[in-house]
């Protein structure tokens, strides 16, 4: 097995030209299996089961034993594997999307870069694995380049499976099913577990710093001296986990003390679910007109909602997701929406007086396909003739926001940063210049 290093040890060189595919038959692939038995135990004519770009898709593995096994790159995707025993195997960049691993063994498995988007992994050991991101150094025209190769569980099927200990640091697992899975003493630093359901899951003693897990279902999750510092939990529901012995330091959670009345918190889980689907399953959060004065929304993942022409006076969106919302037409005098982020967000012809914009994120955002792939085009946060009288962006970002036509009247915005702001003309562009001129306030 190799060194670990770091987040993505660089430790595989490929050449710029692919290599052509290597397949097996039935029964090569046998009595490779059956050399390879022979070679673990020291037998004569024993030989290494090790194959770079194996091409195995679809295939019937199931059963075989191949500890210790080189599959670097291999193509397994949609192969029947379970219950197959792969312990110590070096998988790196293998393509395993869709296979069966159900009761699999992956024990201290090398999986860094692999994709198992997909991949069924149910009841499967997996104690001690490297699932970190690889990173590929090849050679293009005598010039040395690394590539990162990401590892992905996204919508993986991880039920009852067992990683304990097993290092998952910056992998992606959103929407994945982790229902009564175990990750004692697992790391999973900046791991991405939005929308995925931890039902029942075990976390504890995880190493989870700067996780995400916005929008995770969590009834029963037990968290027992984890580490969360900074994890973001936005619509998680702590009250059903245990959290007992877990430091929360830096972490974005809902206030406990502060629920939403009952006909917003159901709104607010069917646009939970309107999100982690895609928009395929739940309903987006539509409000036109309501009195929400002084609500506290905080901590909420409230992406593309839509509150146009509500009373939000004092509401609180501290550390809230609000990008593509459309609060436009809406009263949100004294409303704090300090450390939010509202990329692309419609705030046009609202009445945001004295609202508190400390940190946060109103800079333009980059608009995507239906597949995810970025399309070149940035959309910016509509602030046109809005009224920000007194209002604090003392270090927002407010980059290419759209700023015509209003009133920033006695507006802070000390260490603001303005890049490619459409900005406003005359006595309102004045008074911009002397609320940059002010030294920072601190109230």
């Amino acid at each position: 097995m190799p060194t670990r290093k770091g987040a993505a040890a660089i430790d595989r060189e490929v050449s710029d030209r692919p290599a052509e595919p290597v397949t097996l038959s039935s029964s090569e692939l046998l009595q490779a299996a059956v050399a390879h038995r022979s070679y673990l135990e020291g037998r004569p004519n024993g030989k290494l089961f090790a194959y770079k770009g194996l091409a195995l898709q679809g295939r019937n593995l199931s059963r075989l034993q191949l500890p210790r096994a080189v599959l670097v790159g291999a193509d397994l995707s949609s192969a029947d594997m379970a219950a197959i025993i792969l312990d110590q195997a070096d998988l790196f960049g293998a393509n395993l999307s869709g296979a069966d691993l159900n009761g699999a063994c992956l024990r201290r498995a090398d999986l860094r870069g692999a994709n198992l988007m997909g991949a069924k992994l149910r009841d499967a050991t997996v104690r001690g694995a490297d699932l970190r991101p690889g990173q590929l150094v090849f050679w293009l025209g005598g010039e040395k380049r690394v590539r990162d190769k990401p590892t992905s569980l996204v919508n993986a099927d991880l039920a009852n499976a067992d990683f304990e200990g097993a290092d998952l640091s910056q992998v992606t697992l959103t929407g994945a099913n982790l229902r009564g899975a175990n990750f004692r003493a697992a790391a999973l630093f900046g791991a991405n577990l939005s929308g995925a359901d931890l039902s029942g899951a075990d976390f504890t003693d995880a190493r989870m710093k700067g996780a995400i897990l916005d929008n995770a279902e969590a009834a029963g999750t037990v968290f027992r001296h984890a580490d969360l510092r900074e994890a973001q939990l936005r619509n998680v529901t702590t009250a059903s986990a245990d959290f007992t012995g877990c430091n929360l330091m830096g972490a974005v959670t809902r206030p406990l003390k502060q629920p939403l009345p009952a006909r917003f918190e159901a709104m607010l889980r069917e646009h939970v679910r309107w999100i982690t689907s895609n928009g395929a399953a739940g309903r987006r959060l539509t409000l036109e007109g309501e009195a929400l004065d002084g609500l506290c929304f905080e901590a909420c993942d409230l992406r593309g909602a839509v509150l146009k022409g509500c009373s939000l006076t004092k509401a609180s969106f501290r550390q809230s997701e609000l990008k593509l919302a459309d609060l436009s037409g809406s009263r949100l005098r004294g409303a704090d929406f300090d450390g939010a982020s509202l990329l692309g967000a419609n705030l046009a012809e609202s009445d945001l007086s004295d609202a508190r914009f400390t940190r946060a994120n109103l800079s333009a955002i980059e608009l995507v396909d239906a597949q995810g792939r970025v399309t070149g085009r940035r959309w910016p946060a509509d602030l046109r003739r809005t009224t920000l009288t007194g209002a604090d962006f003392r270090g927002a970002d407010l980059r290419e926001a759209r700023l015509q036509d209003t009133d920033l009247s006695d507006c802070n915005t000390a260490g603001a940063n303005l890049t490619g702001c459409v900005l406003p003309d005359g006595a309102a562009l004045a008074a911009l210049t002397l609320a940059l001129e002010k030294p920072g306030r601190t109230g």
